[in-house]
Formats: structure tokens, sequence, C-alpha cells
């Protein structure tokens, strides 16, 4: 299926006209050009928990690549420490339904306007839930100490 893009006029918009990523992963040179992309439709699709759940299909078709090198990407967002990832199964069955996408570094507030900065995962790399990144955050604090 070839990607078709919305006229801008017919657009219901929902969210901010525009996307933003931290700028420590665009200065991190670990970070490959899909992994990058990647992250970038990930976050156009964050709620105001910082969380998404698009599907494989869908994300290769916004970043413009295949669903194997969408996967690579995201195993390697995962590595770094930029994102976790959750998956869902329905009740009672071992069969997946969907993925959530948590992007690490970002709450978003309101509709998306405000960001606010959360420093990464702890050297054991335990993944925090979202009401210890607010903490952090109404504190002015990472897990490593002062902001």
């Amino acid at each position: 299926m070839k990607y078709k893009p919305t006229p801008t006029a017919e657009l219901k918009r929902k969210r901010p006209p525009f996307t933003m990523i931290e700028n420590v992963l665009i200065e991190d040179e670990r970070v490959s050009k899909h992994a990058l992309i990647v992250c970038l439709v990930l976050c156009y699709h964050v709620d105001k928990n910082a969380r998404c759940f698009p599907k494989l299909r869908k994300i290769a078709v916004e970043a413009r690549c295949s669903r194997s090198t969408v996967q690579k990407a995201i195993d390697e967002l995962i590595e770094l420490g930029y994102i976790t990832k959750q998956t869902r199964r329905k009740e009672g069955s071992k069969e997946h339904t969907s993925s959530i996408y948590t992007i690490i570094g970002l709450l978003l507030s309101g509709r998306g306007s405000t960001v606010e900065r959360y420093t990464g995962l702890p050297p054991g790399g335990k993944e925090l839930d979202s009401s210890e990144l607010v903490h952090c955050i109404i504190n002015s604090t990472s897990i490593h100490g002062n902001l």
C-alpha cells in the first residue's frame, strides 16, 4: 500500500502542527538515521503520558521504511534507553494485541505544547513508572540528582 498524505486543509488537528524530539537524540552518534526517524514518528503519536501504540505497519509507512527496519530501530532505541516497550495481550490468551511505547525523557502536558525534561534511566536500567517520572519533574530532579 502506497503512502498517501492527507491534504493539510482536510486535517482535523488533535495535536500541535509540529513534533519535537529531544536534542540529545540528534546529538547521540550511536543513534542510527532509521532510529531517529522512528523515534520522531513515535513522538508524533504520543499522548500526555509520553505513550503511544501505533502498529509497526503504520510506523513503517510514516517513517518510509520497512517493518523489519522499524523493528531494528525500536530495538536500538530500547537498548540505548530512549524508549520502553510493553507488549499487550488479550486476557486469558498469549495472543499479542499491541505494543505500548513510552518515550523516556518526555512528559507532555496539555496537548503537547509543553515538554518537561527527564534525564533518563538509572544506571541499573530500571524502568520508571509515570508516577516516578512525575515525581522527578515536580521536584526538578532526575534519578541521578538535581537538574
